[in-house]
């Protein structure tokens, strides 16, 4: 096991946040030493076949016959041909959702959480766009992952300026909790009651909640 060493003088254990109980790169967030999962092989990351200038952050498109399913009923109503064509990709995404996503970014091997994968492939933003990939969203992820595996923590506090995305992010995450932890209340915090109503959660977490796909909408 590895440990951080803090200048009083006390050693603390990294925090592992692999689904799978691997472990790979330690990197230190906020003072907290994460330990990331083990990289897998080169074949197996994202745009290993491209030259690094062209390695980078891309959503990958669902098949189109998949994109015009809306329900888990009109699913079950498709031939069993067909269901069992697209179950390899449905139980891909749901790994995906779980144990993170790996992709290269310019030549190096990047990894982002389950629920950051989530965010850039799923949740759409104001209706209208889906997010970019960037580097610091992608520490706030891995450190919010610590927060939720790590036994001994109440909760993340981040400091943070305008138009930096937070509101994205945390919309994205409540939607991936609410719909993925059974018989869980999420929670909202604004300055206002009303803007926490109109503005995160109707606007941004319902409308996220809207554009995912039919495989990750609790029947309702």
């Amino acid at each position: 096991m590895s440990f951080l060493l803090h200048a009083e003088g006390y050693e603390e254990p990294a925090v592992k946040i692999c689904p799978n109980g691997t472990e790979g790169e330690l990197i230190e967030l906020g003072g907290l030493l994460i330990c990331l999962p083990e990289r897998p092989p080169k074949k197996e990351i994202f745009g290993h076949k491209e030259p690094n200038s062209m390695q980078v952050w891309r959503r990958i498109s669902m098949p189109k016959e998949m994109s015009r399913i809306r329900s888990m009923d009109e699913w079950g109503e498709m031939p069993r041909e067909f269901r069992e064509k697209f179950r390899p990709y449905v139980e891909e995404e749901f790994r995906r959702r779980r144990e993170g996503f790996w992709f290269y970014n310019n030549g190096t091997p990047t990894y982002i959480t389950g629920r950051h994968y989530m965010m850039l492939q799923w949740s759409k933003i104001d209706a209208s766009f889906y997010g970019y990939y960037l580097s610091f969203q992608r520490d706030i992820m891995i450190h919010l992952e610590a927060c939720f595996v790590d036994p001994r923590c109440a909760g993340q506090m981040y400091t943070k300026c305008r138009r930096s995305g937070y509101t994205n992010v945390a919309s994205s995450v409540l939607d991936d909790v609410g719909t993925s932890t059974y018989d869980v209340t999420v929670g909202i915090m604004s300055k206002t009651g009303k803007d926490a109503q109109e503005n995160i959660f109707m606007k941004k977490v319902v409308g996220m909640y809207r554009h995912y796909p039919f495989f990750f909408k609790p029947i309702q």
